[in-house]
């Protein structure tokens, strides 16, 4: 009796031992602390793991489970990693959720091959040493008969029960010391690990079993339902909202807008040369040269639409069923009519569904588009110039008073060698000669000419070139139909160009530093004649100066600069940011926030 005992405990150490080794692999890796911040939190969540194979007579049906186990540990360590090299984030349970898009965007360039074969080895060394021991008796199996199991499960069910008790008790006394912080401080350990708000921050506090234990209590057992206490004190936030104005109030009322969230673009996508029309329309509008966005690219859609932040990182369609009385579309009067244009397919991110609650009246994807291909694997995209040629029916629509028009683009997005064929319709389109001669005339540098993303560099510069031969082509549409000063174009990024580290080469953050904010600086321009001439006549400017604003600026601060410059009046509280216009209390009032990417 006393042997099976040290056996099962000498099992459940090494198991512990082992699952400690992957954490500080994966730390070391992500070049975070080298154990969590509550380590007894992790390894009192390991122990309790461990603790099952008391009930398992069999120590080699034993090792099976515990190799099962720490083997789900190290495919969570292995796609953290995976996942924080590409983008900075981290694995979340509610990515479940998100099975099917992920699968589509998998790439193999995103495994680094030398990082998970190390943590294969730490499990086999697992597997490999338990066997060792038992071939050499120091862990041994008990004899089989019929009665075995009743009358083992009899013993042993008390040394089962002390386990999980001792190590709930270690258990629960961490989860009090981490609640015993101020929980209204958003800063707190407390606030961190009730919300788990940020969760990189989360999965260094906690460790890789105690960050995951208390997100699957949250995803099976919080309830999305708002108590009475909240209602109350949300109806009470709502009621101190202000209704603020600006001088620039109501100075593009009644304007067609057309809003093109521009995807994985930055500010290095573009100049002058290659991609003269957006530079075009910077000249006739303003440009924020300070502008902030990381978030993946359906959120920083729902913020751009709707000001406001989903409760989670995911969107659950199914769970909708909100009126969204704060989405710009339901402040816009009847005359306008809203389409929403994406050359991706409708059941990418349920947008299908999602749309059409957002207020749009009508939604246009690939299957639309293109009723006759198959956008069959990731990075094979249509180009944006071509999707583009058969949008413009749809966001210039001849047969309606007034419209607003939302697209949001696809090819820029990545990865940057994955379609032959788009490859050669650049070259045909003579995208790549013409980069070769602005390098030559000394127009454009490849500033990444000696990393390895310089050749994805020069096929992002090419797809962005094809971006703005399609915004050229909208541009020429609304002049075509004498529509260009009415109507308002708004550019924007929703996130950096994080495939294949394009952003992270460009800023010198190669290595885990995606704290750095200026690596998440896109662009954001409103482009109309007259918002550009008030502003000059506001601050006594030039008339042919390019208007560049360095004001602190993210997306969430579209939907309000929008319903300030349309001269709608809404409640300040109902939105995360303000009217990019605002002189009051602007710094204080304005911060980005992302689940996905924390706080500037």
């Amino acid at each position: 009796m006393r042997k099976i005992i040290l056996n099962k405990l000498l099992m459940i150490t090494i198991f512990v031992v082992f699952s400690l080794l992957l954490e500080m692999l994966m730390f070391f890796f992500v070049k975070e602390n080298i154990v969590p911040k509550y380590v007894l939190l992790n390894i009192s969540s390991v122990v309790l793991l461990g603790t099952i194979i008391f009930l398992i007579p069999s120590n080699k049906v034993s090792l099976i489970y515990l190799s099962v186990i720490i083997s789900i540990q190290c495919l969570l360590n292995i796609t953290n990693c995976v996942m924080y090299d590409n983008c900075g984030d981290v694995f979340s349970l509610i990515y479940f959720k998100l099975l099917g898009e992920a699968i589509r965007v998998f790439q193999f360039s995103f495994f680094n091959i030398g990082k998970m074969l190390s943590f294969i080895c730490i499990v086999v060394a697992f597997v490999l040493i338990n066997i060792y021991f038992m071939n050499r008796g120091i862990i041994s199996e008990i004899e089989d008969n019929e009665e075995s199991y009743f009358k083992y499960f009899k013993k042993y069910l008390s040394y089962f029960i002390s386990m999980v008790v001792i190590f709930v008790g270690v258990y629960a006394s961490q989860v009090s010391y981490i609640s015993s912080n101020d929980k209204e401080d958003v800063f707190s350990d407390s606030y961190l690990y009730s919300s788990l708000s940020l969760k990189v921050e989360g999965l260094k506090s906690f460790g890789t079993w105690g960050f995951y234990a208390k997100e699957a209590h949250k995803v099976l057992f919080s309830s999305s339902t708002p108590t009475e206490e909240l209602i109350i004190d949300v109806n009470k936030y709502l009621a101190r909202g202000t209704v603020e104005t600006t001088k620039y109030n109501g100075i593009l009322k009644d304007k067609n807008i057309i809003m093109i969230m521009m995807e994985s673009t930055q500010w290095f996508a573009f100049d002058e040369y290659l991609t003269p029309n957006i530079y075009e329309l910077m000249n006739n509008g303003l440009t924020f040269n300070n502008y902030y966005s990381k978030n993946k690219t359906n959120i920083s859609e729902m913020i751009s639409i709707t000001g406001s932040y989903p409760v989670t990182n995911t969107l659950d369609v199914s769970d909708l069923d909100y009126s969204f009385d704060n989405s710009i579309i339901n402040y816009l009067d009847d005359s306008y009519y809203a389409t929403y244009v994406h050359p991706n397919t409708g059941e990418f991110y349920k947008r299908n569904k999602l749309m059409g609650q957002l207020g749009f009246d009508k939604t246009v994807f690939f299957e639309d588009l293109f009723p006759n291909d198959d956008l069959f694997y990731w990075g094979d995209f249509v180009l944006d110039s071509e999707s583009m040629a058969l949008s413009l029916d749809y966001l210039v629509p001849e047969d309606k008073e007034k419209f607003y028009s939302f697209f949001t683009t696809l090819s820029t997005h990545g990865p940057y060698d994955s379609s032959d064929d788009n490859t050669k319709t650049l070259t045909d389109k003579g995208y790549f000669a013409k980069i070769d001669e602005a390098i030559e005339k000394g127009l454009w540098e490849n500033k990444l000419k000696d990393t390895d993303a310089s050749d994805s560099y020069i096929y992002y510069k090419a797809l962005a070139m094809d971006l703005d031969y399609s915004i050229g082509m909208l541009k020429e549409r609304l002049e075509e139909k004498n529509l260009l000063d009415d109507t308002v174009i708004v550019l924007f990024g929703d996130h950096n160009a994080y495939y294949d580290d394009i952003s992270y080469y460009y800023y010198n953050a190669v290595g885990g530093e995606y704290y750095k904010p200026y690596v998440f600086k896109t662009p954001f321009i409103i482009s109309n004649e007259e918002l550009k001439d008030k502003y000059i006549s506001e601050n006594s400017l030039q008339s042919n100066e390019r208007i560049v604003i360095d004001k602190f600026v993210s997306t969430y601060n579209i939907v309000p600069t929008l319903l300030d410059l349309f001269g709608y009046r809404y409640n300040s509280n109902m939105y995360l940011g303000t009217s990019v216009f605002s002189e009051n209390n602007y710094m204080k009032n304005n911060v980005f926030f992302s689940l996905q990417g924390g706080i500037f």
